[in-house]
């Protein structure tokens, strides 16, 4: 699973409340750059966005990996927050 989100703590605290809840033989890779989401997209199953990385907004990134992945799930939290406002 690709955690990304480029502020770091952020990242860190989504990858920490990820790591609690989903099964142990769940593996994690961060991300911050669109570059590193997409290179790591390729080999995983799921992309959990919580922010806007380096080079995108979430939902851009979102949008970029829906089309280049169609398969691949991807879940952006930050549209909750957008939606919030």
């Amino acid at each position: 699973m690709v955690v990304a989100d480029g502020d770091a703590p952020r990242r860190a605290a989504l990858l920490d409340e990820l790591t609690q809840r989903m099964p142990e033989r769940t593996s994690f890779v961060e991300a911050s750059t669109v570059a590193q989401v997409l290179e790591l997209a390729r080999d995983s199953r799921m992309v959990v966005i919580g922010g806007d990385v380096q080079g995108a907004s979430a939902s851009s990134l979102a949008r970029i990996l829906g089309r280049r992945y169609p398969r691949l799930h991807v879940v952006d939290l930050a549209a909750s927050r957008r939606e919030a406002r």
